[in-house]
């Protein structure tokens, strides 16, 4: 696969006017995933402020402040930031050349303030834990500083001022964002790259307004949300649809081939389904001949599913396909070949073979594990044969393997 990264701007373009992600999207991003793309988010937002729209997505990556800070899997990489005598030094060039009532803001890394003469916090309650501060006595290094200046000339000339700085100006306001020279969206990705192994041409960044135009431009792929400023629309590769109409999951469901399949549980009446996915489970290596579905009426086999529904540990869920039943995943205690003890389920699971390899197998492993673990079981265990390419998406998942013969591995999964 080409690319290995999605990349998104918050505002205008991840975010819906009402400051949240639709579950829809959210839903496709987690297939995104499970294909093995990353998720990143860039912003000019504070990592502080962007806290409140993340606990769901959970990005791999987040670049915040505009680029000035890089975290890849909860660990910083990467930081831009102005010493305290620089950071002071701003504060009162703003106060000389916009006048001792600037409104302003400052990113540290743990924190956002601001001095507004009205609390954000009473208009827009996405600012979240933001701290006031007249600045006058501010003694902390900066990430970045955001200014409001309604003057462009008057703009122009703390730019010019501040010529050590990168600025940029917010297409929604009056608002302009001071880093540190070279400090952008663009030179975070170059960071992510190096850490990641990847290029930026295996990155599709999407974004709406001015401090997107270079990641756009940089990406392999730059998509401008069709709410986007033109000068977005003019640079980018390609234009969907906007934040408030599921812009973003239209094109990734378009772009990757994604199905949009749905796991439930499954009904009694489909119980007996389960004797198909059986055979669909039984691992055939490549340039052998499949068995004779006869197989599945053997012992060994029959007691992954006869009688199902009719023990206390029987659990089963299903993914389907416009009300098609495409795979299932099924738990049973048995004395089976992944058999641990008689407190813990065994696994099995299979899909038709057109679906597979599309992560929808991996979605169903998780749902199962979440299931269980709500029941309070304590672990979970299958056996798979050693050439099976699901040994690495079960690795991925925590299994662990307690036990190997010739062929097999025995793994378990704490729950």
């Amino acid at each position: 696969m080409k690319y290995k990264l999605l990349l998104f701007d918050l505002d205008g373009t991840l975010l819906n006017s009402d400051k949240s992600i639709s579950a829809y999207t959210l839903s496709v991003l987690d297939k995104c995933r499970n294909m093995g793309l990353l998720i990143g988010v860039s912003t000019s937002r504070s990592e502080q402020n962007s806290i409140n729209f993340l606990s769901q997505l959970l990005p791999d990556i987040l670049i915040s402040s505009g680029g000035a800070l890089v975290k890849l899997n909860k660990k910083y990489i990467y930081k831009a930031e102005f010493s305290i005598e620089e950071t002071k030094q701003m504060i009162r060039t703003v106060r000389e050349i916009c006048g001792p009532d600037s409104e302003i803001t400052i990113d540290t890394i743990d924190n956002h303030y601001w001095n507004y003469k009205i609390d954000p916090k009473q208009q827009d309650q996405s600012w979240g834990d933001s701290i006031y501060t007249d600045f006058n006595n501010f003694n902390q290094t900066a990430l970045k500083m955001c200014v409001e200046i309604f003057d462009s000339n008057t703009a122009d000339r703390l730019k010019n001022t501040l010529a050590d700085c990168d600025c940029i100006r917010f297409s929604d306001g009056y608002w302009y964002k001071f880093t540190k020279k070279g400090i952008t969206k663009e030179n975070a990705i170059r960071e992510i790259c190096l850490a990641c192994n990847i290029t930026p041409e295996n990155i599709i960044a999407f974004g709406d307004d001015y401090s997107d135009i270079g990641m756009l431009k940089l990406c392999g792929m730059g998509v401008a949300m069709g709410n986007a400023i033109q000068d977005v629309k003019d640079i980018a590769d390609v234009i969907i649809g906007t934040n408030d109409t599921e812009g973003i999951a239209n094109y990734l469901i378009k772009e990757f081939n994604i199905i949009n399949y749905s796991i439930r549980e499954m009904k009694t009446t489909e119980y007996s389904l389960l004797e198909d996915f059986l055979y669909e489970a039984i691992f055939v290596p490549k340039g052998i001949d499949a068995p004779s579905r006869s197989i599945i009426n053997s012992p060994e086999l029959q007691i992954y599913v006869a009688d199902f529904g009719t023990q206390k540990h029987d659990r089963a869920l299903l993914a389907e396909i416009n009300g098609k039943v495409i795979g299932a995943v099924w738990v049973r205690i048995m004395n089976d070949y992944g058999h641990i003890d008689d407190k813990t389920p065994s696994f099995a699971i299979s899909l038709y073979k057109e679906y597979r390899g599309l992560g929808i197998g991996t979605v169903m492993m998780k749902e199962m594990l979440n299931t269980l673990k709500k029941a309070e079981y304590e672990r979970v265990s299958l056996s798979v044969q050693k050439a099976n390419y699901a040994v690495k998406m079960y690795l991925k998942l925590g299994f662990e393997i307690v036990e190997e013969t010739e062929e097999e591995y025995i793994m378990i999964k704490r729950l």
